[in-house]
């Protein structure tokens, strides 16, 4: 599918557009490529990947680099956001397709949302979170002691969390797979 993806874009006409702050000295492109003039001459530049998975390049000005991330320069230069969302998203999931058609200006929860929906970030629940604090052992316990009547306060102190934290499994709010 990508290389009929691929095939698709080499269809279309590449449209490049200047990087702002660089005294024209660098182009962009809708499919993602970047390049720049030095010395009169023309030059692609090669991209690395960050150990996130995104491309970048390092754009120069008067000896300092700027270290910028392809999606969101393309982003920037070809897709409008007029409700000024702070992220870029990959529609497909893939950080290193970086042609226009596959980006789009998202909030962070939208981003997370996306993630989720398509599998690049499975949801963990319980002890499998990296967050917890508690096994699925202990909330077994900790509800069993509710049931009992003993108070949230005390609880935590057993097993050593915050008060709210015995509130949110007593409403459901944590843990309710338990």
């Amino acid at each position: 599918m990508i290389i009929q993806e691929e095939m698709f874009r080499t269809q279309e006409k590449e449209i490049w557009k200047k990087v702002e702050g660089f005294d024209g000295r660098y182009e962009v492109s809708n499919f993602g490529k970047v390049r720049s003039y030095f010395k009169n001459k023309l030059h692609f530049l090669i991209p690395c990947k960050h150990p996130n998975g995104y491309l970048h390049v390092d754009l120069r000005m008067k000896g300092l680099g700027n270290r910028i991330s392809i999606h969101r320069l393309v982003a920037k230069l070809f897709i409008l956001n007029p409700e000024n969302k702070p992220c870029v998203n990959h529609k497909n999931g893939i950080k290193t397709d970086n042609a226009v058609e596959n980006l789009e200006w998202v909030t962070y929860s939208e981003n997370q949302q996306h993630c989720y929906n398509t599998g690049l970030r499975p949801i963990t629940l319980g002890e499998n979170s990296p967050n917890a604090r508690l096994t699925s052992s202990d909330v077994k316990k900790i509800k069993k002691l509710i049931n009992d009547g003993v108070r949230s306060k005390k609880i935590a102190f057993l097993f050593n969390v915050h008060p709210s934290n015995i509130s949110y499994i007593k409403c459901g709010k944590t843990w309710a797979h338990i």
